[in-house]
Protein backbone atom coordinates (compact mmCIF):
# COMPACT_ATOMS: atom_id res chain seq x y z
CA UNK A 1 0.00 0.00 0.00
CA UNK A 2 1.18 3.30 -1.14
CA UNK A 3 1.53 6.11 1.96
CA UNK A 4 2.27 10.16 1.00
CA UNK A 5 4.14 11.69 3.18
CA UNK A 6 4.00 15.34 3.53
CA UNK A 7 6.13 17.71 4.91
CA UNK A 8 6.86 21.31 4.92
CA UNK A 9 10.31 22.61 6.85
CA UNK A 10 13.75 21.11 8.26
CA UNK A 11 12.03 19.32 11.20
CA UNK A 12 9.30 18.22 9.40
CA UNK A 13 10.89 17.04 6.51
CA UNK A 14 13.27 14.82 8.79
CA UNK A 15 10.54 13.40 10.72
CA UNK A 16 8.79 12.76 7.01
CA UNK A 17 12.32 10.66 6.26
CA UNK A 18 12.29 8.94 9.45
CA UNK A 19 9.14 7.72 8.85
CA UNK A 20 9.81 6.30 5.34
CA UNK A 21 12.41 4.46 7.36
CA UNK A 22 10.15 3.12 10.00
CA UNK A 23 7.34 2.40 8.15
CA UNK A 24 8.11 -0.67 6.13
CA UNK A 25 10.29 -2.19 9.02
CA UNK A 26 7.34 -2.30 11.30
CA UNK A 27 4.89 -3.67 7.96
CA UNK A 28 6.25 -4.53 4.90
CA UNK A 29 3.39 -4.14 2.61
CA UNK A 30 3.64 -0.58 2.92
CA UNK A 31 5.58 1.93 0.58
CA UNK A 32 5.78 5.43 1.68
CA UNK A 33 6.66 8.78 -0.53
CA UNK A 34 8.29 11.67 0.45
CA UNK A 35 9.03 13.78 -2.39
CA UNK A 36 12.02 14.84 -1.77
CA UNK A 37 13.76 11.80 -1.83
CA UNK A 38 11.55 9.27 -4.40
CA UNK A 39 11.39 11.76 -7.26
CA UNK A 40 13.34 10.50 -9.99
CA UNK A 41 16.24 12.80 -11.46
CA UNK A 42 15.17 14.44 -14.78
CA UNK A 43 11.21 13.64 -14.36
CA UNK A 44 8.92 16.55 -13.94
CA UNK A 45 8.61 16.96 -10.14
CA UNK A 46 4.95 18.78 -10.23
CA UNK A 47 3.73 15.69 -12.82
CA UNK A 48 5.08 12.82 -10.76
CA UNK A 49 4.08 14.37 -7.28
CA UNK A 50 0.58 14.63 -9.10
CA UNK A 51 0.72 10.60 -10.39
CA UNK A 52 2.04 9.42 -6.66
CA UNK A 53 -0.77 11.37 -5.22
CA UNK A 54 -2.98 9.72 -7.50
CA UNK A 55 -1.78 6.27 -6.59
CA UNK A 56 -1.56 6.81 -2.76
CA UNK A 57 -4.06 4.90 -0.30
CA UNK A 58 -3.01 6.34 2.85
CA UNK A 59 -1.62 10.44 3.68
CA UNK A 60 0.10 11.58 6.45
CA UNK A 61 1.19 15.20 6.80
CA UNK A 62 3.71 15.82 9.45
CA UNK A 63 2.97 19.04 11.23
CA UNK A 64 5.19 21.34 13.22
CA UNK A 65 4.39 25.07 14.70
CA UNK A 66 5.92 26.75 12.27
CA UNK A 67 4.55 25.29 9.47
CA UNK A 68 0.69 25.02 9.92
CA UNK A 69 0.12 28.01 6.64
CA UNK A 70 2.33 26.95 4.63
CA UNK A 71 0.84 27.04 0.91
CA UNK A 72 2.95 23.51 0.27
CA UNK A 73 1.34 22.06 3.00
CA UNK A 74 -1.83 23.48 2.46
CA UNK A 75 -2.07 21.88 -0.77
CA UNK A 76 -0.95 18.35 -0.64
CA UNK A 77 -3.56 18.11 2.13
CA UNK A 78 -6.29 19.49 -0.23
CA UNK A 79 -4.96 17.26 -3.02
CA UNK A 80 -4.69 14.18 -0.26
CA UNK A 81 -8.24 14.83 0.07
CA UNK A 82 -9.38 14.69 -3.49
CA UNK A 83 -7.38 11.75 -4.07
CA UNK A 84 -8.60 9.35 -1.24
CA UNK A 85 -11.11 9.49 1.85
CA UNK A 86 -10.85 11.73 4.18
CA UNK A 87 -10.57 9.41 7.24
CA UNK A 88 -7.38 7.91 5.58
CA UNK A 89 -5.39 11.21 5.97
CA UNK A 90 -4.02 11.36 8.98
CA UNK A 91 -1.83 14.51 10.87
CA UNK A 92 0.88 13.89 12.46
CA UNK A 93 1.82 16.44 15.46
CA UNK A 94 4.90 17.28 16.23
CA UNK A 95 6.78 18.70 19.10
CA UNK A 96 4.06 20.32 21.14
CA UNK A 97 1.23 20.62 18.80
CA UNK A 98 -2.07 19.86 20.19
CA UNK A 99 -5.03 19.50 18.23
CA UNK A 100 -6.66 22.26 19.60
CA UNK A 101 -3.70 24.27 17.94
CA UNK A 102 -5.07 23.16 14.44
CA UNK A 103 -7.66 25.48 11.78
CA UNK A 104 -9.36 25.25 8.91
CA UNK A 105 -9.08 23.11 6.55
CA UNK A 106 -6.30 20.40 8.24
CA UNK A 107 -8.68 20.65 11.61
CA UNK A 108 -10.95 18.42 9.01
CA UNK A 109 -8.46 15.48 9.32
CA UNK A 110 -8.16 13.19 12.03
CA UNK A 111 -4.83 14.20 14.29
CA UNK A 112 -2.11 12.13 15.95
CA UNK A 113 0.24 13.23 18.57
CA UNK A 114 3.82 11.92 17.98
CA UNK A 115 3.93 10.12 21.03
CA UNK A 116 4.00 6.36 21.31
CA UNK A 117 0.26 5.29 22.31
CA UNK A 118 -1.45 8.05 19.95
CA UNK A 119 1.35 7.04 17.44
CA UNK A 120 0.56 3.71 17.50
CA UNK A 121 -3.62 4.30 16.34
CA UNK A 122 -1.99 5.96 13.18
CA UNK A 123 0.24 2.56 13.22
CA UNK A 124 -3.05 0.30 13.22
CA UNK A 125 -5.15 2.56 11.29
CA UNK A 126 -2.66 2.12 8.27
CA UNK A 127 -2.56 -1.87 9.17
CA UNK A 128 -6.22 -2.19 8.91
CA UNK A 129 -6.26 -0.77 5.26
CA UNK A 130 -4.12 -3.01 4.17
CA UNK A 131 -6.49 -6.59 4.57
CA UNK A 132 -5.51 -9.76 4.31
CA UNK A 133 -1.69 -8.22 3.72
CA UNK A 134 -2.27 -6.41 7.33
CA UNK A 135 -0.63 -8.38 10.74
CA UNK A 136 -2.57 -9.49 13.22
CA UNK A 137 -3.24 -7.60 16.11
CA UNK A 138 -0.54 -9.18 18.71
CA UNK A 139 2.47 -9.36 16.15
CA UNK A 140 2.00 -5.94 15.23
CA UNK A 141 2.03 -4.87 18.91
CA UNK A 142 4.99 -6.78 19.28
CA UNK A 143 6.86 -5.58 16.35
CA UNK A 144 5.79 -1.72 17.07
CA UNK A 145 6.95 -2.30 20.41
CA UNK A 146 10.18 -3.48 18.75
CA UNK A 147 10.60 -0.92 16.93
CA UNK A 148 9.48 2.19 18.35
CA UNK A 149 12.53 3.46 20.25
CA UNK A 150 14.26 3.99 17.23
CA UNK A 151 11.75 6.37 16.04
CA UNK A 152 11.26 7.70 19.07
CA UNK A 153 15.13 8.57 18.73
CA UNK A 154 15.22 9.68 15.10
CA UNK A 155 11.84 12.53 16.24
CA UNK A 156 13.87 13.24 19.03
CA UNK A 157 17.37 14.69 17.49
CA UNK A 158 14.74 16.02 14.54
CA UNK A 159 12.89 18.28 17.04
CA UNK A 160 16.30 19.35 18.88
CA UNK A 161 15.99 23.31 17.93
CA UNK A 162 18.90 24.34 15.09
CA UNK A 163 20.94 27.75 14.86
CA UNK A 164 18.84 30.56 13.78
CA UNK A 165 22.28 31.16 11.35
CA UNK A 166 22.75 27.27 10.25
CA UNK A 167 21.56 27.38 6.14
CA UNK A 168 18.08 25.53 5.64
CA UNK A 169 19.00 22.98 2.15
CA UNK A 170 15.81 22.10 1.65
CA UNK A 171 14.20 25.03 1.65
CA UNK A 172 13.15 26.62 -1.28
CA UNK A 173 12.74 30.15 -3.35
CA UNK A 174 9.06 30.75 -2.73
CA UNK A 175 8.23 32.04 -6.44
CA UNK A 176 9.53 28.46 -7.38
CA UNK A 177 7.44 26.77 -5.32
CA UNK A 178 4.28 28.87 -6.00
CA UNK A 179 4.83 28.18 -9.68
CA UNK A 180 5.05 24.41 -9.19
CA UNK A 181 1.81 24.64 -6.49
CA UNK A 182 0.02 26.65 -9.86
CA UNK A 183 1.51 23.77 -12.49
CA UNK A 184 0.62 21.11 -10.23
CA UNK A 185 -2.90 22.36 -9.23
CA UNK A 186 -3.90 22.63 -12.74
CA UNK A 187 -2.37 19.47 -13.44
CA UNK A 188 -4.72 17.82 -10.98
CA UNK A 189 -7.49 19.62 -11.60
CA UNK A 190 -7.89 18.47 -15.13
CA UNK A 191 -7.09 14.71 -14.66
CA UNK A 192 -9.43 14.64 -11.28
CA UNK A 193 -12.29 11.68 -12.23
CA UNK A 194 -15.77 13.63 -12.16
CA UNK A 195 -16.65 10.44 -9.51
CA UNK A 196 -13.70 11.90 -7.25
CA UNK A 197 -15.57 15.58 -7.43
CA UNK A 198 -19.16 14.12 -6.59
CA UNK A 199 -17.60 11.99 -3.60
CA UNK A 200 -15.91 15.15 -2.30
CA UNK A 201 -18.80 16.88 -2.40
CA UNK A 202 -21.13 14.03 -0.85
CA UNK A 203 -18.73 13.56 1.86
CA UNK A 204 -18.96 17.15 2.93
CA UNK A 205 -22.75 16.72 3.18
CA UNK A 206 -22.81 13.69 5.68
CA UNK A 207 -19.90 15.95 7.45
CA UNK A 208 -22.81 19.01 7.41
CA UNK A 209 -25.10 16.54 8.52
CA UNK A 210 -23.22 14.83 11.38
CA UNK A 211 -22.29 18.39 12.64
CA UNK A 212 -26.35 18.73 12.87
CA UNK A 213 -27.22 16.10 14.55
CA UNK A 214 -29.10 16.67 18.48
CA UNK A 215 -26.74 15.63 20.83
CA UNK A 216 -29.95 14.03 22.72
CA UNK A 217 -30.17 11.74 19.95
CA UNK A 218 -26.48 10.47 20.61
CA UNK A 219 -26.56 6.89 22.30
CA UNK A 220 -25.33 8.70 25.10
CA UNK A 221 -26.13 7.65 28.84
CA UNK A 222 -29.24 9.84 29.92
CA UNK A 223 -27.29 11.53 33.06
CA UNK A 224 -24.97 13.06 30.11
CA UNK A 225 -27.47 13.92 28.29
CA UNK A 226 -29.05 16.12 30.84
CA UNK A 227 -25.56 17.33 31.54
CA UNK A 228 -25.15 18.49 27.94
CA UNK A 229 -28.75 20.03 27.78
CA UNK A 230 -28.10 22.06 30.90
CA UNK A 231 -24.65 23.18 29.43
CA UNK A 232 -26.66 23.97 25.91
CA UNK A 233 -24.89 22.01 24.21
CA UNK A 234 -27.26 21.12 21.44
CA UNK A 235 -25.65 19.79 18.50
CA UNK A 236 -22.41 17.69 17.40
CA UNK A 237 -20.73 20.69 16.38
CA UNK A 238 -21.04 22.39 19.40
CA UNK A 239 -20.40 19.37 21.44
CA UNK A 240 -17.27 18.62 19.20
CA UNK A 241 -15.69 22.26 19.86
CA UNK A 242 -15.39 21.61 23.27
CA UNK A 243 -12.05 20.99 24.46
CA UNK A 244 -11.36 17.79 27.26
CA UNK A 245 -10.47 20.34 29.65
CA UNK A 246 -13.51 22.22 28.58
CA UNK A 247 -15.70 19.35 29.50
CA UNK A 248 -14.55 18.69 32.49
CA UNK A 249 -15.21 21.89 34.09
CA UNK A 250 -19.19 21.15 33.60
CA UNK A 251 -20.63 19.68 37.04
CA UNK A 252 -21.02 15.49 36.50
CA UNK A 253 -18.57 14.82 34.05
CA UNK A 254 -15.75 13.03 34.94
CA UNK A 255 -13.16 10.45 33.78
CA UNK A 256 -15.65 7.82 32.46
CA UNK A 257 -18.31 10.31 31.24
CA UNK A 258 -15.70 12.50 28.97
CA UNK A 259 -14.74 8.82 27.92
CA UNK A 260 -18.26 7.98 26.91
CA UNK A 261 -18.50 11.10 24.62
CA UNK A 262 -14.88 10.68 23.13
CA UNK A 263 -15.65 7.13 21.94
CA UNK A 264 -19.11 8.72 20.84
CA UNK A 265 -17.30 11.00 18.69
CA UNK A 266 -15.09 8.63 17.60
CA UNK A 267 -17.92 6.77 16.07
CA UNK A 268 -18.84 9.55 13.89
CA UNK A 269 -15.13 10.49 13.20
CA UNK A 270 -14.79 13.16 15.13
CA UNK A 271 -13.13 13.65 18.50
CA UNK A 272 -13.19 16.82 20.62
CA UNK A 273 -11.26 19.88 20.46
CA UNK A 274 -12.11 20.33 17.44
CA UNK A 275 -12.20 23.47 14.93
CA UNK A 276 -14.53 24.21 12.16
CA UNK A 277 -15.05 26.47 9.53
CA UNK A 278 -18.20 28.79 10.40
CA UNK A 279 -19.70 28.75 6.59
CA UNK A 280 -19.51 24.60 7.22
CA UNK A 281 -21.88 25.13 10.46
CA UNK A 282 -23.86 28.48 9.83
CA UNK A 283 -26.47 26.83 8.28
CA UNK A 284 -27.12 24.05 10.62
CA UNK A 285 -27.07 26.59 13.87
CA UNK A 286 -29.56 25.44 16.38
CA UNK A 287 -31.52 23.27 13.86
CA UNK A 288 -32.34 19.57 14.71
CA UNK A 289 -31.86 17.01 11.78
CA UNK A 290 -33.47 13.77 11.29
CA UNK A 291 -31.53 10.85 12.04
CA UNK A 292 -30.44 9.84 8.14
CA UNK A 293 -29.96 5.71 7.15
CA UNK A 294 -26.46 6.04 6.96
CA UNK A 295 -25.76 7.00 11.06
CA UNK A 296 -28.35 3.96 12.28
Amino acid sequence: MKVFISWSGSTSHKVALALKDWLPCVMNAVEPFVSSEDVRKGSRWSQEIAVKLSETQFGIICLTPDNLKEPWILFEAGALSKSIKGSLTWTLLIGKLQPTDIEWPLASFQHTKLEKEDFKKLVQAINAELGTAGLNETVLEKIFQKWWGDLEQKVQAAIIPTPSHTPKSDERNPQDLLREILELTRYIARNTDVEVRVRESEEQRKLRTILSFAVSDLQLPERISVILTHANIKNVAQLASKTEEEMLKYRGINAKSLFQIKDTLAALGLCLGMKFDPELLSPFDGIRSPTPEWLK
